[in-house]
């Protein structure tokens, strides 16, 4: 947990844009309640969207996804038990883009992969979720915005 904690900081450290933010301090409390697997792509996904919602200038906006490979195959958001049984366990960060999840910032891995490809194929899923989780991000600012001002 702790080194999840320090990845955390070191992420958002990267993407706050700290010159337009003089004499603030930012202050990001997670608290995981509860871990059925993929805490730590749901941490940075609810950290980079708080820090949307509260209006602090970003480089880019981080979004996360968690996959395992059990067998060569790919597992989606896996559950503890998932997880538990795999392989591997990969937690993939992606910068966003211009609509889409470009690079790979951040890359976790816990377990043996087996080959490149299982690798290849973990990271082309995980950006196909990480792009769904930038989307759902986005109608939620855009559902926010709108609310206020009605």
């Amino acid at each position: 947990e702790a080194v999840a904690a320090h990845d955390l900081r070191e992420i958002v450290l990267q993407s706050v844009i700290v010159k337009l933010h003089p004499r603030k301090a930012i202050a990001i409390a997670v608290h995981v309640v509860s871990d059925d697997g993929g805490a730590a792509a749901a941490a940075i996904n609810a950290t980079f969207l708080a820090l949307v919602d509260a209006g602090v200038s970003l480089r880019s906006v981080l979004t996360a996804a968690c996959v395992t490979v059990h067998s060569n195959a790919i597992i989606v958001d896996p559950e503890a038990v998932e997880e538990a049984e795999a392989d591997a366990v990969i937690t993939l960060t992606f910068e966003t883009k211009k609509g889409s999840s470009a690079n790979v910032v951040g890359s976790y891995c816990h377990g043996v992969l087996g080959s490149y490809e299982n690798y290849q194929s973990a990271v082309r899923t995980a950006r196909r979720i990480a792009d769904g989780t930038r989307e759902f991000m986005e109608l939620a600012v855009k559902g926010r915005v709108l609310a206020a001002k009605k």
